[in-house]
């Protein structure tokens, strides 16, 4: 999954693991079943706010306006804690890349090698402060967590307005972003993508003919629907159905669909990501089916010889 790390030596390089280093928690990761990772990643994250919870109850707040208390007879049970946040917070960020690398992670990133200079701070009560900026930069990380959770719950879906049966895969492409997925995930908005253009061409009876033959664009190839779809124009206006940017990016798609995904978006990645692709195929998506179901406007012909 894309949230996974590719190796553990990447991982060890981004997060400089404290208490998870340990090589077989990242094989139990990458070869285990999506659903054994998700159960681990709620796992992780219930056990780091647990850890949070029963240091607050010492007076670990991470608030600036509140000072830490400074007993040290309540520092053994403060180590423990400590142990057990740093390793969950160290846990949930090996199976969560993408938060590990947003600036939620950066204060956790910073803090959590306490546990290697617990008996220097310790010696004086700098140890206290120590640990109440770690409960702050945990608090963080959480909260980037919910953000997260929050923003993938929207994503691609929140302000789509398709009826139920086109709507189906970009929902399911939605799903797949929230659990790493995020190849998978292009590749169902472009089925989508499919769907919905397929849908405009039957609902407005678009030909191509070819050498006296004629067929619903429709039922035709994906290819020729594309450029069929391409060279329509609105009667009232001459302006194109699709553009020329959204037609390369339904054959994009189309190409997607028809290899293999992962060499196809490595190649593009730099330019443009699965998250940023997906967001602007379901939006134009979105938009040329208000275009088309939203007006009676005819197009100036609804027979396209195929030309090209």
């Amino acid at each position: 999954m894309a949230w996974l790390w590719s190796s553990w030596e990447e991982f060890v390089d981004n997060v400089h693991p404290a208490s998870t280093d340990n090589r077989g928690l990242f094989t139990n990761a990458k070869y285990g079943t999506a659903f054994e990772v998700e159960w681990d990643l709620h796992k992780a994250f219930e056990e780091l706010t647990g850890a949070l919870s029963s240091l607050a109850k010492l007076g670990f707040t991470g608030r600036d306006n509140e000072r830490p208390p400074d007993d040290l007879s309540i520092l053994d049970e403060a180590h423990g804690l400590v142990e057990e946040l740093v390793h969950a917070g160290e846990e949930l960020l090996l199976h969560h890349k993408r938060l590990a690398q947003s600036d939620a992670a950066y204060g956790f990133l910073s803090q959590h090698d306490i546990l290697e200079h617990w008996e220097r701070y310790s010696a004086t009560k700098r140890i206290f402060r120590e640990i109440d900026q770690l409960v702050k930069d945990t608090s963080e990380l959480t909260a980037g967590f919910y953000r997260m959770k929050n923003d993938d719950e929207k994503f691609l879906i929140y302000h789509l307005d398709l009826p139920s049966e086109l709507e189906s895969d970009f929902r399911v492409a939605r799903n797949l972003f929230s659990i790493g997925l995020e190849e998978v995930g292009v590749f169902m908005v472009g089925r989508g993508f499919e769907m919905l253009l397929r849908s405009i061409a039957k609902s407005r009876k678009i030909m191509i003919t070819n050498k006296n033959q004629i067929e619903p664009a429709s039922e035709a190839d994906l290819f020729d629907l594309i450029e069929a779809m391409a060279r329509l124009r609105w009667k009232s206006t001459a302006s194109k159905l699709l553009t020329t940017e959204t037609k390369a990016l339904f054959h994009y798609l189309r190409a997607l669909r028809n290899s293999n995904a992962h060499p196809i978006l490595e190649g593009t990645r730099s330019a443009i990501g699965a998250r940023e692709m997906a967001s602007l195929a379901t939006e134009i998506a979105s938009r040329l089916w208000k275009d088309v179901t939203g007006t009676r406007a005819r197009f100036a012909q609804t027979t396209i010889n195929k030309s090209w």
